[in-house]
């Protein structure tokens, strides 16, 4: 996955390049597997486990490589509705109700 390459520069970032890839691949697969997941940041940080600052730079960073969306109540969800054409959306919006 491309995503962990958009995480801020090394030198604010202590792990290493491989444990980056490895956390935001986590992240993304969890949206990935729950497609109604929405979270704030303080609720994605006690999910994953991880300190406020990562977070931040993980979600970010699936933000700008379009896998996540923040909505405008500043949750954080998987980026797929602008992928679906609009009948099958409207057709699963009746089926799951996220």
């Amino acid at each position: 996955m491309h995503a962990a390459r958009l995480l801020l520069p090394m030198a604010r970032e202590r792990r290493a390049q491989p444990a980056r890839e490895a956390l935001v691949e986590r992240v993304s697969g969890e949206f990935h597997e729950m497609p109604c997941l929405r979270l704030t940041l303080a609720q994605a940080q006690r999910l994953f486990g991880l300190r406020a600052d990562v977070c931040q730079r993980v979600l970010s960073a699936l933000v700008s490589d379009g896998t996540l969306t923040r909505d405008t109540d500043q949750r954080y969800r998987l980026n797929d509705c602008d992928r679906w054409p609009v009948g099958r959306m409207l057709r699963r919006s009746r089926e799951v109700h996220c």
